[in-house]
């Protein structure tokens, strides 16, 4: 591996887990799934002021190693440490 030094930035992969009320019904709470180093980049970033509010809107591009004992779906909260 020869760019190893790129995957810095510690992210966490949150999922959604329905946990029990205890009244027969539940709602959802986020449970650590994993985490990781990864590599992000930035890309076309748009910072906007909307009802007094800093609203950023861009996407991300997050390379990761290659780890089969993990699996990443749409579903996932993705948190920065």
């Amino acid at each position: 591996m020869k760019s190893a030094h790129k995957y810095n930035t510690l992210i966490e992969f949150w999922e959604v887990i329905n946990t029990p009320d205890g009244f027969g019904g539940s709602h959802p709470a986020y449970g650590l799934n994993f985490s990781d180093y990864a590599y992000i980049i930035t890309k076309d970033e748009q910072r906007t002021l909307q009802e007094g509010q800093l609203v950023l809107d861009g996407y991300f591009e997050i390379y990761l190693r290659y780890r089969n004992d993990k699996v990443i779906s749409k579903t996932n909260n993705i948190k920065l440490k």
